[in-house]
C-alpha cells in the first residue's frame, strides 16, 4: 500500500498585480516548509524567483522540481515532488481567451495541462497539474466555451494517460463549481474522483471569495457570502489497482500567523490518497464448488 499526501494551491503571483505577492510568497515558501507533502502543484507561479524561492525552503524533502514554460508569460504551473519525475509533458489549449483581452491575461500564459510521471517504490503515479481559463462575468460569461473545451481536452489526456499508472491525480484551479459542465466534463471522461467527497467533515469548503480570505471584496461577499469551491484534487487507479481518499482540508489557515492578510485569494487544498493492489483469486486456493461454477458459467 502506498499513501501519498498531495497539495494544490492557486497561489495568485501575477508581477506587478497580485497584492502583497512578497510577503504572502514567503509566508507559502514557510508554511510548505514546515508540512511533509509527497506533491505539490502550484498555479499562477509567474515569476521564477517565487518558484525558486519555494524550493529553497523545501528541497531538503522535496528535491524533485518541474515548471512548465509556455506562452508569453509563462503556464504559472509547475510541481514538486519528494519522489523522482521520470517524465514530463505539457498540452497547450488551442482555445485559451483572445489575444487583445490584455486586461484578461489568459491568451498570453499558454494554458494547458502539465503532467509530471513519478516513480514512487515500485509503481508510477501520473500527476496532471491545471488552471483553466478564469471566469471574469458570472453574468455574461464569454468564456465559458474555451473552458468547456479545455475541460474535453484535459479529460481526454487523462483518460489516455491513467491506465499505465497505477495512480492519477488530477489537481488544480478549474474556475469551476463542482455542478457546473465544465467540471462534470472534466471528471466524467476519465473516471475521476473527488477527494473532497470523501471528508468526514460537514462544513463549506469554498476555495474562492468566502469569508475566510481577506482578499474577498464584500460586495461579493454579500452576494455569496460561501464563494465556490474552484480548486480540486481528484484521483483514480487503473484495474490492476484500487485508491482511495483518507483525508481533505484545508491545508492553511485563514490568516498568515501574526498577520491580517490571507496566503491567496484561493485557498490551499490537501488530501491524502491511498493506492494499493487489487486482491486477485488464485482458481488454485478456492473450493472445488467455487471452480465447478467458474466453469459452468463459461
Amino acid at each position: 500500500m502506498t499513501e501519498l499526501k498531495v497539495f494544490t494551491m492557486n497561489v495568485w503571483g501575477i508581477p506587478y498585480v497580485s497584492k502583497d505577492k512578497s510577503s504572502r510568497m514567503e509566508a507559502i515558501a514557510e508554511a510548505l516548509k514546515s508540512k511533509d507533502y509527497d506533491i505539490i502543484c502550484l498555479q499562477e507561479i509567474w515569476d521564477t524567483n517565487d518558484y525558486e524561492l519555494i524550493h529553497s525552503k523545501i528541497k531538503t524533502r522535496m528535491p524533485y522540481k518541474y515548471y512548465y514554460y509556455s506562452g508569453f508569460l509563462g503556464s504559472g504551473l509547475c510541481t514538486f515532488s519528494k519522489w523522482p519525475i521520470v517524465e514530463t509533458f505539457y498540452y497547450k489549449f488551442p482555445l485559451n481567451g483572445y489575444v487583445h483581452k490584455i486586461h484578461h491575461g489568459d491568451w498570453f500564459a499558454g494554458k494547458g495541462v502539465a503532467l509530471a510521471k513519478l516513480k514512487v517504490n515500485d509503481k508510477i503515479i501520473n500527476v496532471f497539474n491545471t488552471h483553466l481559463h478564469a471566469q471574469y462575468c458570472q453574468e455574461n460569461d464569454e468564456y465559458l466555451s474555451h473552458r468547456l473545451s479545455q475541460s474535453y481536452e484535459a479529460g481526454q489526456l487523462v483518460s489516455l494517460g491513467s491506465e499505465g499508472a497505477a495512480l492519477t491525480l488530477f489537481l488544480g484551479d478549474f474556475n469551476s463549481k463542482p455542478s457546473d459542465i465544465c467540471t462534470q466534463v472534466l471528471r466524467t471522461i476519465p473516471g475521476l474522483q473527488d477527494a473532497f467527497l470523501h471528508n468526514d467533515k460537514e462544513c463549506d469548503y469554498g476555495t474562492n471569495e468566502t469569508t475566510r480570505n481577506s482578499y474577498t471584496p464584500p460586495e461579493v461577499l454579500k452576494k455569496n457570502p460561501h464563494g465556490g469551491r474552484l480548486d480540486y484534487i481528484l484521483f483514480k487507479s487503473n484495474n490492476q489497482h484500487e485508491a482511495k481518499s483518507l483525508k481533505y482540508d484545508f491545508a492553511f489557515p485563514d490568516r498568515i500567523p501574526n498577520c491580517s492578510m490571507s496566503y491567496s485569494d484561493h485557498e490551499a487544498i490537501e488530501a491524502t490518497i491511498v493506492v494499493k493492489d487489487k486482491e486477485t483469486t488464485n482458481l488454485l486456493d478456492r473450493p472445488d464448488d467455487d471452480i465447478k461454477e467458474i466453469v459452468h458459467r463459461t
